[in-house]
C-alpha cells in the first residue's frame, strides 16, 4: 500500500506532456471513512488529471481497488496494486466507467496486465526517490474505439507515482504521453 501513497495527506503537482506540449495537472487524496473493515480514500484532481475526474479507492488485506471514476461507482472493484507489491508479482484488472467530456458522457473499458519490475532511482523537478518501475500492456476502449496501451510507471513509497510513459495506438497511430511530478 506504501506505493500507493495513501499516508501522503497533501496535493501533488504534475506536468502531463503530449505531443510537445505541457500541461498542469493535480490530485489530493485524503482518507474518508472505515467500513466493514476497508479503509476509503477520496482523490480529487485538478488541471489535465480533471478529466479524470474525482474517484475512491478501497484499501482491504488483498490490495488498493478502485471503487468510483468521476464519482460514478464501478460495476466491481478493480485491483490497482495488490497488498504484497514486489519486483516480480504480475497482476490484472479489468474495469468500465464513465468519465464526462464537456458534460458528454464518455464510455471506458480498460483491460490490462501489470508486472512489478524492479526497484530503481529516479529524479523529478520534485527531487530524488527510490521507486518500484510497474509496467502494464493491455487494451483500452473509449467510444467504442479500442487502442493498445503499454505504460511504465514509477511509484515511490508515501508518495504514490512520481513518473509515467504511456503509449496508445489507435489504428496503427500511435499517441505519447508523460506525466512527471513537479511539487510534492
Amino acid at each position: 500500500f506504501d506505493y500507493f501513497g495513501l499516508s501522503l495527506e497533501s496535493s501533488l503537482a504534475y506536468k502531463q506532456t503530449s505531443k510537445g506540449t505541457s500541461e498542469d495537472a493535480g490530485q489530493t487524496t485524503v482518507f474518508d471513512r472505515m467500513e466493514g473493515g476497508k479503509a476509503y480514500f477520496k482523490t480529487s484532481r485538478t488541471g489535465q488529471f480533471s478529466q479524470i475526474g474525482d474517484s475512491e479507492v478501497m484499501v482491504d488485506e488483498t490490495g488498493v481497488y478502485t471503487t468510483s471514476v468521476s464519482g460514478k461507482k464501478l460495476d466491481a472493484p478493480s485491483l490497482e496494486v495488490p497488498a504484497n507489491l514486489a519486483p516480480g508479482i504480475k497482476w490484472q484488472s479489468t474495469s468500465k466507467f464513465t468519465l464526462d467530456s464537456g458534460g458528454t458522457p464518455v464510455e471506458v473499458s480498460q483491460s490490462m496486465t501489470y508486472k512489478a519490475e524492479k526497484l530503481e532511482k529516479v529524479t523529478t523537478k520534485a527531487g530524488k526517490f527510490e521507486v518500484l518501475k510497474i509496467t502494464a500492456n493491455g487494451t483500452m476502449t473509449v467510444r467504442g474505439t479500442e487502442s493498445k496501451n503499454r505504460s511504465t510507471m514509477w511509484f515511490a513509497k508515501g508518495v504514490g507515482f512520481v513518473r509515467m510513459n504511456t503509449e496508445l495506438t489507435t489504428d496503427g497511430e500511435k499517441q505519447e504521453l508523460s506525466v512527471e511530478l513537479v511539487k510534492k
